[in-house]
């Protein structure tokens, strides 16, 4: 007869454990339930120092009240060289269950079966720590579902039938710092609460890490958390400075690298050489010389032994402290050559998958000179062609996410080329990916890579290569908007390529200072530029290149006295040429610069089917700024054609792209135009809010095209809220910045609302000049959104003299043209001065018919300030017609709208016309 004995092995539970409360709930929950349909086992597993020992003993503790019977455990040494033999342990636990040594059988089959016998029935928890494998364990389970197993290891036992897996991670930064807390003990005032989360950053929040440092700082007790930090925050003593009472986390790391066969040792070590924060599996298969499959099963089991993490597939990364561990090893256990030749290798990966990216994105882009290198080792096949660059990269989408995704690794592969002297493969970096993401709106990032890509130009002597990356410098600081430095660059780029007789290089060159100009207002300069480039381009026969420069033509010429008609013809032209090149990113962006050459035409419809066009293009192609550029026309047109709400979300929309990207100057127009549509529709405090944001981003960036046209909309906003003084100083220093950048369209636009500001101040004679004035320069322009708000404003003007005759046919005009360009905001406000001057004719029943109107198109558009303006000039009708109750009525209702939205002044019917974006 068997003893009954009843273990109670146990370790002890740790004071001081901290944190993980849902990670042992989860695990607690299924341990101590009453009902369970079969074994429960739980496997934990994570990278040495994880704590996975700690939270298995803790989450045993909090349960074994539900295991009356006992529990087992053992230390299965998994980590180490002599794991634990599995007959033994068995033998062991056999005789802690009462059962004496010569009834224990001498097989393993034999002993695992009389294993279950006994803890048949019996309620038991096994704990099995440290465990190597699956088949280390499955000797192990009980066959009785009263039982139950907790299993802690560095491996993912994937072949242990019916566990739940869990995978232990880092602990997170509170609890990581309450741990430290606890252990540390209190410590004398440093002055810097920021040193205990450095420490715990640079510990990679690794329990063990963590509890090693804060016992050493307790036992150093003239040690601030400060010292501690500056120990720890060089990298070269980092490990050796976690150590504390006999306990290192080498020692941890070293159990695991022990484990590993020689492909599977030098793989961890070589994959920490570069310092990127993570690595792709074809990166890491040039690195290692190995194809891709070889690669990835090389990785997959470092990751099942948890030296590697991965978080999305084929994409793997070190803990910090691991790659620490890692790289030392490398420079003690790889000769300096061997390190040297896998960088060379991943180096000149990266030049080829970021040519290839950037030539699916660019097809016509040229290279230079030897722009190319060949093969190195082990990234070719046997005729030459490089192996192991991404399948995908053969799409412009997934081209693009792929150099978005390696932003930071570029930047690393960069400087370690660059620190290596490998000038080539630097430049090459520079050119392909870097350029390409500065102009991109990743400015802030490439900048560094740009830099490095230029001395290393340098370097080599070569005047072609310098110039190229002066241009591509210059294209960065296009993109943060600032534009004088940009020029700057260009401008050196052109001296270095005429001196080289370099005809591609000087025409790229002034068509970079052509985009530049245009941007800093300086239209005739920058038209100028783009016919330089476009002759040079034209020599050389490239129509890519010719594309650019009509469509750059094409932008300058709306701002040119007496060139705007050729705006839509050069975009024509460039769009003819983009269809020949393939070039479908070209296409887009002309397609979107017909929209604003046709918006500016007062061509609305065709402005929306235009920027349609752009942005389902630049969806195909994923580029997110286009869309957010084709957004912006889609605003425009959708305010034009009254629906204030579809403008509205375009703009967010595109304000939202803007900032991601950290474009200045897109997050600046989009602030502008949005603030406008909020303002126009009666939301004045977040329109001026926004236009406020406008004005000042605008002016750091020194764009002064938005810095004029923002003025003027503040300028409009004030006048309508009858701050007279403040919308004359709005539009007074927009008209000054808009005739000096050359920009008419501004000019107009402001001239007209300071034509507004002197009606408002009853100047009637300067108010008609400098309408009239506004009016010639609109037809000039060919622009009949001014030309109907300036015949508006020249029929308030006839109203106020009591000229209503004149005043109704000024006001016809306008709702002649309105209709014509279908534009129901002018529409409306026609209508309404048409309605008002009808009443003082004594046309009341014409009055009537088109202020009904009026308010039928300003409550389907949210037009709130022009609803109060129509109901008001209802009002003066009703009054006028002996309706002395309905006046006051309709008047009551105007001036709530009013005050709802921020104006209770009053104001003349109409008299806050919006002016264009």
């Amino acid at each position: 007869m068997v003893a009954v004995a009843y273990p109670a092995q146990l370790p002890a539970d740790i004071a001081d454990f901290t944190g993980r409360v849902a990670l042992v709930e989860a695990l607690r929950g299924p341990l101590a339930a009453e009902q369970r349909q079969g074994m429960t086992i739980q496997a934990i597993a994570g990278m040495g120092g994880v704590g996975k020992t700690t939270l298995a003993v803790h989450v045993a503790h909090c349960v074994r009240q539900h295991f009356p019977d006992g529990q087992l455990y053992v230390d299965l040494q998994g980590a180490g060289n002599t794991p634990a033999d599995p007959t033994a342990i068995l033998g062991a636990f056999l005789r802690h269950l009462g059962i004496k040594d010569d009834a224990i059988p001498e097989t393993a089959a034999e002993c695992a079966a009389l294993y279950r016998s006994v803890l048949d029935g019996r309620r038991i928890l096994v704990l099995l720590d440290n465990a190597r494998d699956a088949a280390q364990v499955r000797p192990l389970i009980p066959g009785s579902a009263s039982c139950a197993v907790l299993i802690t290891s560095r491996t993912r036992l994937l072949g242990l039938a019916g566990a739940h897996l869990v995978d232990l991670d880092v602990m997170g930064c509170e609890e990581a710092l309450e741990m430290f807390a606890r252990i540390a003990g209190p410590r004398p005032a440093d002055g810097d609460c920021r040193a205990a989360a450095r420490v715990i950053a640079d510990c990679g929040r690794l329990p063990l890490a963590v509890r090693i440092a804060a016992s050493r700082l307790s036992a150093r007790r003239a040690w601030t958390i400060t010292d501690l930090a500056r120990k720890l925050c060089d990298e070269h003593r980092r490990l050796s400075t976690l150590q504390a009472g006999g306990q290192t986390i080498t020692a941890s790391f070293a159990m695991s690298y022990r484990q590993l066969d020689p492909p599977q040792a030098r793989a961890f070590r070589l994959l920490a050489l570069p310092e990127s924060p993570d690595i792709s599996l074809s990166a890491a298969a040039a690195l290692l010389d190995l194809d891709i499959d070889d690669s990835e099963q090389l990785l997959e089991s470092l990751v099942d032994i948890s030296l590697l993490e991965t978080l999305a597939p084929c994409r793997y990364r070190y803990h910090d402290l691991l790659r620490l561990y890692a790289t030392g090893l490398a420079r003690s256990e790889d000769d300096e050559r061997e390190r040297s030749t896998a960088m060379r290798r991943l180096v000149d990966w990266y030049c080829r998958a970021a040519e290839a990216a950037r030539h699916v994105l660019e097809p016509w882009r040229r290279q230079l000179p030897g722009d190319g290198s060949r093969p190195g080792p082990g990234t070719g096949n046997a005729d030459g062609e490089p192996i192991g660059i991404p399948t995908s990269l053969s799409h412009p989408i997934s081209a693009r996410v792929w150099l978005e995704q390696e932003r930071a690794n570029l930047l690393t592969v960069s400087c370690e080329a660059d620190a290596a002297g490998w000038h080539h493969g630097t430049w090459r970096l520079a050119t392909a990916a870097h350029a390409f993401l500065a102009q991109h709106s990743y400015g802030t990032d490439s900048r560094e890579g740009l830099r490095l890509g230029l001395e290393a130009a340098r370097r080599m002597s070569n005047p072609v290569k310098q110039a190229q990356c002066f241009r591509d410098l210059g294209g960065m600081y296009d993109g943060l908007g600032r534009h004088e430095e940009s020029a700057a660059q260009h401008h050196v780029a052109l001296a270095l390529s005429e001196e080289a007789g370099d005809v591609r290089g000087a025409a790229e060159a002034l068509a970079g200072l052509g985009r530049t100009s245009y941007a800093l207002g300086h239209y005739p300069q920058s038209a100028e530029q783009h016919r330089r480039a476009l002759s040079l381009f034209t020599k050389i026969a490239d129509r890519h290149g010719q594309a650019r420069s009509h469509g750059g033509l094409g932008m300058a010429s709306w701002f040119i006295s007496g060139h705007h008609h050729k705006s839509a013809r050069e975009h024509l032209r460039a769009k003819t040429l983009f269809e020949t090149t393939g070039d479908g990113r070209g296409l887009a962006h002309e397609a979107s610069n017909l929209g604003l050459a046709h918006w500016v035409f007062g061509n609305y419809k065709q402005c929306a089917r235009h920027h349609g066009r752009a942005l389902a293009l630049f969806k195909q192609s994923g580029d997110l700024r286009g869309q957010a550029i084709a957004r912006h026309g889609l605003g425009l047109a959708a305010w034009h054609l009254g629906r204030p709400g579809a403008a509205r979300d375009h703009h967010l929309y595109a304000l939202d792209v803007f900032r991601k990207l950290s474009d200045r100057r897109g997050e600046a127009i989009s602030l502008q135009r949005l603030g406008y549509v909020q303002w126009v529709t009666g939301e004045y405090h977040q329109g001026e809010e926004l236009l406020n944001q406008a004005l000042t981003l605008g002016t750091s960036i020194s764009n002064r095209q938005t810095e004029a046209w923002t003025l003027t909309s503040l300028g409009f906003l004030c006048q309508r809220l009858k701050r007279t003084e403040e919308a004359h100083e709005h539009l007074d220093k927009a008209l000054e910045l808009a005739q000096t950048i050359g920009d008419r369209h501004c000019e107009s636009n402001a001239i007209l609302g300071l034509s507004l500001t002197k009606l408002s101040a009853g100047r009637l004679g300067s108010c008609t000049e400098t309408a009239q004035r506004a009016l010639a320069q609109s037809r000039h322009l060919s622009n009949p959104h001014g030309e109907a708000l300036a015949m508006f404003t020249l029929g308030l003007a006839s109203g106020v003299r009591r000229q209503p005759q004149e005043g109704a046919a000024w006001h016809h005009k306008a709702l002649c043209l309105a209709r014509r360009t279908a534009e129901p905001f002018t529409e409306a406000t026609a209508l309404t001065g048409l309605g008002s001057a009808c009443t003082a004719l004594g046309h009341y029943g014409q009055a009537e018919r088109h202020l009904n109107a009026a308010l039928t198109i300003r409550q389907r558009i949210a037009d709130r300030h022009g609803q109060a303006d129509t109901i008001m000039a209802l009002a003066d009708l009703m009054k006028a017609t002996g309706r002395p109750q309905a006046a006051r009525s309709s008047r009551d209702r105007a001036l709530s709208i009013l005050t709802e939205i921020g104006a209770t002044k009053r104001l003349r019917p109409g008299s806050g016309a919006p002016g264009s974006v």
